[in-house]
């Protein structure tokens, strides 16, 4: 009789037994699969993109306004521009894009300014100087730190051909703003239907 029984038992917890080792190999597969990947969804990218034109709009006018200042400071150098005699120091070529000659000089001299004297970058310098020469030079009347050659300044002029490349900027930015704004509005006329049969379905008994 007992072999009878212990033949029924087994028999019954046959069943169970397997299905709770079905149950832990598919755990244990699901854990080796790890999570499962998710989509990236349109909301992001609407975020994405909004960010991506806003930071397009803050270069823009950094631009415009780089190109007014620029301006500006010739027109006061012009008008306003405290000659000094600048004594050279150390000039290293800049090479330009091809590499294979020099497009102009970052150089640094002295100059003195009332009771103070000056160690400072000389701008628009386009041919080189020996250290310890001296150069004509105009200090900016607004920024006393800041020095150009007074052939330079005398050649150069003010110019709206500078804003040529920041109004092409802004045409770009103008056209992918216009696609963003139409990829936005089909995304939300997408959603609405979705959204008012998910209403429909939950307002029904």
């Amino acid at each position: 009789m007992n072999g009878d029984e212990n033949d029924a038992a087994e028999t019954r917890e046959g069943p169970v037994a397997s299905m709770n080792v079905e149950h832990r190999v598919r755990e244990t597969r699901v854990a080796s699969r790890g999570a499962e990947g998710r989509t990236i969804g349109r909301r992001f990218w609407l975020v994405a993109g909004a960010l991506a034109l806003v930071v397009f709009a803050v270069a823009l006018v950094l631009s415009f306004v780089s190109v007014a200042n620029a301006n500006a400071r010739i027109d006061r150098l012009k008008a306003h521009g405290i000659p000094v005699v600048v004594t050279m120091g150390r000039c290293f070529g800049n090479l330009a894009g091809s590499g294979s000659n020099v497009a102009g000089f970052q150089c640094r001299g002295t100059y003195q300014l009332g009771h103070t004297t000056f160690h400072e970058p000389i701008g628009y310098k386009t041919t080189f100087s020996p250290y310890g020469s001296t150069v004509q030079g105009l200090v900016d009347p607004s920024y006393h730190n800041s020095v150009s050659l007074t052939s330079a300044i005398t050649r150069t002029k003010a110019s709206t051909s500078r804003y040529v490349a920041p109004g092409i900027l802004t045409i770009v930015f103008l056209a992918l703003a216009f696609v963003f704004v139409r990829f936005t509005r089909r995304s939300t006329s997408r959603a609405a239907p979705t959204l008012r049969a998910r209403d429909t379905e939950a307002t029904i008994p």
